[in-house]
């Protein structure tokens, strides 16, 4: 590899289990910076909170409703 190309990125390095609906290719479908952060959330406990189990549910009522 000289040093004008760039490394090929692992398509492996995020997703996981939502590759199979989604091609990690198609950055306009799928913020992965945004999976990797809320998967990291969810390894914490943080969506275990009240307060953000109650927002979680406002934002999901309210996705519904708009479709």
């Amino acid at each position: 590899m000289t040093a004008t190309q760039r490394a090929r990125r692992s398509d492996r390095r995020a997703g996981g289990e939502l590759t199979r609906w989604v091609k990690p290719g198609d950055p306009g479908r799928v913020r992965w910076n945004r999976v990797l952060t809320a998967q990291a959330r969810m390894a914490s406990g943080y969506y275990e909170r009240p307060d953000v189990r109650e927002c979680l549910v406002d934002a999901i009522m309210a996705e519904l409703a708009r479709h």
